[in-house]
């Protein structure tokens, strides 16, 4: 038989309940209370810090800035200066010439710089990953063998910020990671790494070349956006072999490089394989015959059009022929369609702002 609670038993739980219950809200109390401190000291550190950086910037003298007592205070603590730092990268890609030299200025004079480098040697993936970046920003030139050591951490976080500042310091050079890398590229580290490459090195279409027959799916697509930019057409036979990758982002990147460096046989050559493509692929090669003002598929287009059973490639044959300027067959055919032909439907949808 089970033994009863006794009065005195059930009045200690309720109690120990209560003070259970009452330590809670004691403790959500106080780390309400310390957030919406940290907070309202960010707010009137961002106003402070605001208007010293507008004050500097206007002044427009790198080599002799006004210090501010009370900034130079309030460095002492390890939350501020890690507050200024991100406001002062945040204000250093607003700006360039003399502006981002004076942010750079204010950047020493502050001793961010070993801030900085506090970040990149601490064991917290999403500080040192901050570290890199502020001294990438910088152009601490110095700091890039420590940041190169940082390529095989066990954070992606980290090693995309060390991808991007080893080609921000060394331009097409820094892409040799890409030659063994067996981490994927995001589309948006893709975007990065493009936009800070500025031009292409004598030689370079040899690793351009080997990153095409990369295992990291990742290297060949961003090999290809490469060979786009730049527009290396030495290259446009050793792509037509991509065609047949049965990875479709691969098909469909290759058919938009191929358009960028157009040869006299590329059209031909998408055309007669087109029955062989995915479907994403053929949208692909139909919106670049229409980009590419292929006025000697214009016959083909109006087949897709009209005969192609999936509706997006007849959407997107439609759109290429008013590039191309067939709005009378656009019309004339959309008066001859019977009013259930479902290519009258695409039809009008597809061409409802261009006619």
């Amino acid at each position: 038989m089970e033994r009863m609670l006794t009065l005195h038993e059930l009045t200690l739980g309720i109690q120990l309940v209560l003070i259970l219950v009452f330590l809670f809200i004691l403790i959500l109390l106080i780390y309400s209370f310390k957030k919406y401190k940290t907070e309202a000291n960010r707010q009137v550190w961002k106003d402070k810090i605001d208007k010293y950086l507008m004050e500097v910037i206007v002044d427009g003298k790198p080599n002799d800035i006004s210090i501010s007592e009370e900034l130079i205070s309030l460095c002492k603590r390890e939350s501020f200066r890690r507050f200024f730092l991100s406001q002062l990268i945040g204000s250093e890609r607003k700006f360039s010439g003399a502006a981002a030299a004076v942010l750079k200025s204010v950047f020493y004079t502050y001793n961010l710089d070993k801030e900085a480098y506090v970040l990149l040697r601490s064991n917290q993936s999403y500080l040192i990953a901050r570290g890199i970046q502020a001294l990438t920003i910088m152009n601490v030139m110095d700091a890039l063998p420590e940041i190169k050591t940082k390529l095989n951490h066990h954070s992606n976080l980290v090693i995309r910020e060390v991808q991007y500042s080893l080609v921000h310091f060394l331009g097409f050079e820094g892409l040799a990671f890409l030659n063994n890398t067996s981490i994927l590229i995001s589309d948006w580290q893709q975007l990065r790494l493009l936009n800070s490459i500025k031009s292409l090195p004598i030689g370079a279409n040899v690793n351009i070349k080997s990153w095409l027959y990369s295992g990291n799916v990742s290297t060949k697509l961003f090999a290809l956006k490469l060979i786009r930019k730049f527009q290396v057409f030495e290259i446009h036979d050793e792509l037509i072999a991509f065609l047949e990758n049965v990875i479709i982002q691969v098909q469909t990147e290759t058919v938009k490089t191929l358009f960028t460096i157009e040869s006299g046989e590329t059209t031909s050559l998408l055309v007669n394989n087109f029955q062989k493509f995915a479907e994403k692929t053929q949208i692909e090669i139909i919106k670049g015959l229409g980009k590419n003002r292929a006025l000697d598929q214009i016959d083909f287009l109006k087949s897709q059009l009209e005969y192609h059973p999936i509706k997006q490639i007849k959407v997107h044959a439609a759109e290429a022929l008013s590039l191309l300027g067939e709005e009378n067959y656009l019309i004339g055919l959309s008066r001859n369609l019977d009013h259930a032909d479902p290519t009258l439907l695409v039809l009008n949808h597809a061409l409802q702002t261009r006619l």
